[in-house]
């Protein structure tokens, strides 16, 4: 969904008060009307016909809010392990789009794992043991001379569990992990279409590093394959 994974494989409105005007309501008889004799209404910062909520009352509130929250399911995030494989490929393909992979979709039987994507490599976002969404961080190609950079080749959120933050979570997990490994750098490759992954890279202090311009023929148009990287501290 977000960053495209290995070549081979891609494979109401109110008045202001002076333009208002006034409603008025009288009886056919000239009296008052029930709107009337309703009481003046209470103007901004005047409190004195405030209800005021018992204390207890709110205590027994916050303690019924706190157990509330408290019982919702968490995500969390862990290492991949072998049996995740098909619930991954599943959301690979709900979240395909040539708007996120510069390749058709590939088969739903295409392994998950592989020998250039093991789950050791791969993050994944579970709320109540169920995969909600992955990253896949493993170290860049040329291991030899650049021992010091990870590279995000992988990233999806199924699409019924977006907008709740899972990315965030996922990213802030991958940069952990890049830390732990001694990594200096995390690079990534995403679409020039891909705004919205683009944004939450930036938000995430990821830059734009460069461009390959028209690197793409998608759908009759030309793509850019934008390059981003984010520096991390040096190791202690």
């Amino acid at each position: 969904m977000m960053s495209y994974g290995d070549p081979d494989k891609w494979g109401g409105w109110i008045l202001p008060q002076d333009q208002a005007e006034p409603i008025v309501r009288k009886a056919a008889d000239g009296g008052d009307t029930f709107f009337d004799r309703l009481p003046p209404r209470r103007q901004r910062g005047d409190h004195r016909h405030r209800p005021r909520t018992p204390r207890r009352m709110k205590d027994k509130r916050m303690r019924h809010d706190h157990h509330h929250t408290s019982a919702r399911p968490q995500v969390a995030v862990r290492t991949a392990v072998e049996d995740d494989e098909r619930a991954l490929a599943l959301i690979d393909h709900a979240t395909w789009s040539f708007e996120a992979s510069p390749a058709p979709l590939w088969p739903l039987e295409t392994p998950f794992f592989d020998d250039r994507t093991a789950p050791e490599n791969v993050l994944v976002a579970h709320e109540n043991e169920r995969i909600v969404g992955y990253i896949k961080l493993r170290p860049a190609p040329m291991a030899a001379s650049s021992g010091h950079v990870q590279e995000v080749n992988g990233f999806a959120v199924a699409p019924a569990h977006q907008g709740r933050g899972i990315g965030h979570l996922l990213l802030n997990a991958a940069r952990q992990e890049a830390v732990i490994r001694g990594t200096r750098r995390i690079t990534l490759r995403v679409l020039g279409t891909n705004t919205r992954a683009q944004a939450l890279y930036l938000a995430h202090g990821y830059r734009v590093e460069g461009r390959l311009k028209d690197q793409f023929l998608l759908q009759g148009r030309y793509v850019d394959d934008v390059l981003m990287a984010l520096e991390l501290p040096a190791p202690a």
